[in-house]
């Protein structure tokens, strides 16, 4: 699945630039091989027939969850946790429950989060 505008950042940028960080240069790729295709076919049970009856699936039961607000009508953020949880809409539906349970209880982590900050963790080869 591609995107022109990169919707899965739910961003209007017609190009996302390099990340740099010293000697590294992080490269956002929107493109799948035909290798990752069959992977993702194989491993992940993902083919367009599973995943827009899945997308269709995860939009109906986010629907019902009142206390969690999150981009229904954006395929490539449902996608997103679709994946790892092999296309199985009540598992990535959980999923997105722990998500924003974490990112509630450990809101003092992502507060200013930023690439610009974790310059040093590239630089010591921490993150690579």
């Amino acid at each position: 699945m591609s995107c022109k505008k990169y919707p899965m950042m739910l961003s209007n940028l017609d190009d996302i630039p390099p990340l740099k960080f010293g000697n590294y240069k992080l490269v956002f790729d929107s493109e799948l091989s035909d290798y990752s295709r069959e992977v993702a076919r194989i491993e992940l049970r993902e083919t367009e027939e599973v995943a827009k009856k899945a997308i269709w699936e995860l939009r109906k039961a986010l629907e019902n969850e009142k206390n969690l607000v999150t981009p229904l009508h954006n395929d490539y953020w449902l996608i997103k946790f679709l994946r790892p949880c092999k296309f199985y809409p009540e598992s990535a539906r959980n999923l997105i429950k722990r998500y924003y349970e974490f990112k509630e209880k450990h809101s003092s982590i992502y507060d200013g989060l930023l690439p610009s900050k974790l310059t040093q963790l590239f630089l010591a080869d921490i993150v690579k």
